[in-house]
């Protein structure tokens, strides 16, 4: 009988702590065994979104229906997510430091981007010029006049807010992006997001980057989506690392 209880017991404490992690990734769907270990073993887990109606965000809230719906109605060409857990000891901490990090997008010149089709190490942003700033409850939008190599020069806004355990940025193209000669993506078309919450105590974000592109029918295609995805994980995951180190 002594046994027995014991053995129940056990059994209890590990459905308990299971529970746990079970609870926090619902927040979460459409995950594989591989990426669910990922996120487990503490790594940032980036991939291509399989369509813009399974993104891997199941959260509710209207800053969660934003994006998919946001996402969804853009039809775009390439979507990439990134999922990633913060460290229970940087929890408390991590979302106030990571909007200060989104308030200043000046900081955003000199992010590393590893540019795989060059085989070597480029700024994200070379040139970033704040044009218009306005506050918004809990932060700011700004509008902003920069450079990603090798596209040529466009005007992007800027959004982030932080309420309470919450945090919301929005990033959208304002006009043409051009790559060499010819108009890849029109004002609108690329979109990033990324959403900083809690469930169960424990700090999680999700951050997706969509664009629909003119590819001069498949011409460009290889190039622009690595160009594009490459860049999207890069500012995601500088953030979240910086945040890290805090």
């Amino acid at each position: 009988m002594k046994e027995l209880l014991a053995a129940t017991v056990a059994a209890l404490i590990a459905a308990a702590a299971s529970a746990a992690p079970s609870q926090t990734m619902s927040a979460f769907q459409g995950l594989s065994a591989d990426e669910l270990a990922t996120l487990g073993q503490g790594r940032a887990l980036i991939r291509q979104a399989p369509s813009s109606h399974s993104l891997g965000l199941a959260a509710p809230g209207s800053f969660a229906d934003e994006i998919r719906g946001r996402v969804r109605s853009l039809n775009a060409n390439y979507i990439g997510e990134v999922i990633m857990v913060v460290p229970q000891s940087k929890s408390s901490a991590f979302l106030p430091a990571l909007a200060k990090d989104l308030e200043n997008v000046e900081g955003f010149v000199g992010i590393p981007y590893w540019s795989k089709q060059n085989n070597r190490t480029y700024d994200l942003f070379d040139r970033i010029k704040i044009i218009e700033r306005s506050t918004l409850p809990g932060g700011q939008s700004v509008v902003v006049d920069q450079h990603m190599e090798p596209f040529a020069d466009y005007t992007a806004r800027y959004s982030s807010q932080l309420d309470g355990a919450e945090l919301q940025f929005r990033s959208e193209n304002m006009t043409t992006i051009s790559y060499k000669g010819f108009d890849a993506v029109a004002p609108g078309n690329m979109v990033w997001y990324l959403y900083g919450f809690t469930r169960d105590g424990t700090t999680l974000l999700y951050g997706v980057g969509a664009v629909k592109t003119f590819d001069l029918m498949g011409l460009f295609s290889e190039r622009l989506k690595t160009s594009f995805m490459g860049r999207m994980q890069a500012f995601f995951s500088y953030l979240y690392h910086k945040g890290e180190r805090q």
